[in-house]
């Protein structure tokens, strides 16, 4: 199964396009929603204060000299209360404002519209404001920022001083304000609705970016395993489209390469197989001579194998390089492994090495004659690399969503300077090899969608073959 890290790399302009996308989407909600919120808050804030101090002044100029000389005297009469009332009776009547009152210097209240409140009475309110009401002079106007009173109503202060010993105070109503607070969770609810939307269509335009991408990246890949046939993806547009071309050239130029190559590899083949046959029917004719008198033929064995390892390299320089058709079917490991077994049954019989086999019985989706070339060429080292009376063990498993073919042997086991090239062509171990046996193995792998691993640790090398299962 592919890792998060895999998958991550895999994506990364994807992921680059959302979480650019996203970031940017999110500033510009956040940041616009939050203006436009200070905006319609400082905006109505503004108004009200206006209000608020328009009305502050009307009131005051209600009371004359006369009339804060009498609160003076002490405590108002009932005389001086309805007076103090019907100066304030239009504003009532209109709506203004909530509460009147005057106070003196030590925020005491001396006479108030709500006749709840008693004479000289504290208001902690003020408090809050009292370095700014004290710092006003005669005939200034001070309106503070709104606040909500003990039963959650919001109110603004509108503060007017009279004279040298009192002040007005005008308690008006600020009830919208509460509606413009609201306004701040609409404008977040706006803002992750938007940021969502973003996403959602960051992710689309990923998708329709990178979809047509991922199309041109296996349609590369195809090329590169030698499948020249393979269609150019449909529906692609722009830059895209110009870069599919550029494949398509690519890819007719390798192609014709790849032509070029295999008729120079098959003329080649052809004039050297050619001598080579005839030398091996006079090196055997020879040999029926020497047989003939009784003579030794030494020379003419050493002759032949020699013409045959020139053919068996010719072969596999041949295999390597063809292009492979792979036909990928469900087949059954175990009867490969059996078929493998009874070709080199008489190589395994010679050194009496103990071959065991612990296979699973589900099958595994492979072209089964690669397969069966790649567990021979693999077995075939096993045997040769294990000591007289050696074992090799051939089994078979799932692990994380993958099946395995494990091949262990007690062989010689493989240096660690060498088993990073073991699959590299060319490269051998052996004094006789082509150094194309395990490279073949690589490729065949690659080809039906698999890979193929080597760990050797004291003297036993084991070979995995991983095969990944998918739901395709």
């Amino acid at each position: 199964m592919k890792t998060i890290n895999e998958l991550i790399k895999n994506s990364y302009y994807r992921n680059r396009i959302i979480f650019t996308f996203s970031v940017v989407a999110a500033l510009l909600v956040i940041s616009l929603s939050r203006i436009s919120y200070l905006f319609v808050k400082d905006l109505y804030v503004g108004q009200i204060s206006e209000t608020t101090t328009r009305t502050t002044i009307m009131v005051a100029q209600e009371f004359d000299d006369n009339f804060l000389t009498i609160l003076q005297i002490g405590k108002p009469t009932g005389l001086t209360n309805h007076l103090f009332t019907q100066k304030l009776s239009n504003y009532y009547s209109a709506g203004y404002n909530a509460e009147v009152f005057i106070f003196d210097s030590h925020l005491n209240m001396i006479i108030s519209s709500d006749t709840s409140k008693e004479y000289y009475s504290k208001n902690y309110f003020l408090e809050l404001n009292k370095e700014e009401i004290l710092a006003r002079k005669t005939g200034e106007v001070f309106v503070s920022q709104p606040f909500a009173d003990e039963t959650g109503e919001w109110y603004l202060w509108g503060f007017f001083r009279l004279d040298d010993y009192t002040w007005l105070g005008v308690k008006e109503s600020a009830s919208r304000f509460e509606e413009v607070i609201s306004l701040s969770n609409i404008f977040w609810t706006f803002g992750i609705i938007s940021f969502l939307v973003v996403c959602l269509l960051s992710i689309l335009l990923a998708k329709a970016i990178t979809n047509p991408l991922n199309s041109l990246v296996e349609f590369s890949r195809k090329i590169g395993k030698g499948n020249f046939h393979s269609k150019l993806p449909e529906n692609l547009k722009g830059e895209i489209k110009t870069l599919a071309e550029a494949l398509i050239r690519m890819n007719s130029e390798l192609s014709a390469n790849q032509k070029s190559k295999e008729q120079m590899l098959a003329q080649i083949a052809h004039e050297i197989r050619n001598p080579l046959g005839g030398m091996d029917l006079l090196a055997n004719l020879i040999k029926e001579d020497l047989q003939e008198q009784n003579k030794s033929f030494e020379y003419v064995d050493r002759i032949i194998s020699e013409v045959n390892s020139l053919k068996s390299l010719i072969t596999s320089y041949l295999e390597f390089s063809r292009p492979i058709e792979t036909k990928i079917e469900e087949c059954s490991l175990l009867e490969i492994c059996e078929e493998v077994n009874q070709i080199l049954q008489n190589k395994i019989q010679d050194k009496n090495i103990s071959l065991q086999f612990s296979c699973s019985k589900e099958n595994i989706l492979f072209d089964k004659l690669q397969l069966k070339q790649i567990l021979l060429n693999m077995l075939t080292n096993s045997v040769e690399a294990s000591p007289q009376n050696g074992a090799i063990t051939i089994s078979s498993f799932m692990q994380n969503g993958c099946q395995k073919i494990s091949i262990v042997d007690n062989g010689t086991g493989i240096s660690a300077e060498k088993i990073d090239r073991i699959f590299e062509p060319f490269y051998t171990t052996k004094n006789n090899g082509t150094g194309l046996g395990l490279a073949i193995c690589k490729k065949l792998c690659e080809q039906n969608g698999a890979h193929i691993s080597v760990a050797s640790i004291h003297l036993k090398t084991e070979f995995v073959i991983t095969k990944e299962i998918t739901n395709e």
